[in-house]
């Protein structure tokens, strides 16, 4: 009896060895072969991942950077003021009368063109001609340019001006249309007032 026993303990011995050669050889296997792609992969990771992080820094960077643009921005427009409820076209056009005065140059006409209204904004345009030397046609759209007006030129035409036929090639005719910004006010600013 004690034979029978000792036959199934030798091959439960042997599976047992059996079992064990294949783990060394398994781990053999992860340790010598897998394992290679497994640290080529881990560099790689470890790679991006430093890669990411210098992605996020200048990220970073660059939003600290804009926010400090935008508060420049924002102060900026405080310094500034905001654009006018009323049109002050009298106090433009005497601006512009004095720009001409300085520039030599004469007032032909200005009159008003259709205004345009976009939302929360009025466009009141006005047709305004001038003549002179090139010189003061261009001294004067310099100082329009550089005056602290909620206007701008939104159409200009330059020509030879002169009397009887005969064109003076120092004399011009210059045909503006100015655009005089204001806010267009709203319904509860409009029955407030």
């Amino acid at each position: 009896m004690s034979r029978r026993l000792q036959t199934p303990v030798i091959v439960i011995d042997a599976l047992g060895v059996i079992a064990v050669a294949l783990c060394a050889i398994g781990c053999f296997w992860l340790v010598a072969v897998w394992g290679d792609d497994t640290a080529q992969e881990t560099r790689e990771l470890r790679a991006l991942v430093e890669a990411s992080r210098g992605d996020l820094a200048y990220a970073e960077a660059a939003n600290a950077t804009q926010r400090e643009l935008l508060a420049l921005r924002e102060t900026e427009l405080a310094a500034t003021g905001h654009l006018p409820v009323d049109t002050p076209t009298e106090a433009y056009f005497r601006t512009l009368s004095m720009f001409a005065d300085a520039c030599d140059l004469r007032v032909v006409r200005h009159q008003p063109v259709q205004a345009r209204v976009y939302p929360g904004l009025l466009e009141q345009r006005y047709a305004y001609e001038v003549t002179g030397a090139t010189r003061g046609i261009l001294r004067f759209l310099q100082a329009v340019e550089q005056a602290d007006f909620w206007a701008d030129i939104s159409y200009l035409k330059l020509d030879a001006h002169g009397t009887a036929g005969k064109s003076n090639a120092n004399d011009r005719s210059a045909m503006l249309t100015f655009s005089l910004f204001s806010s267009l006010p709203t319904d509860d600013s409009a029955q407030k007032g």
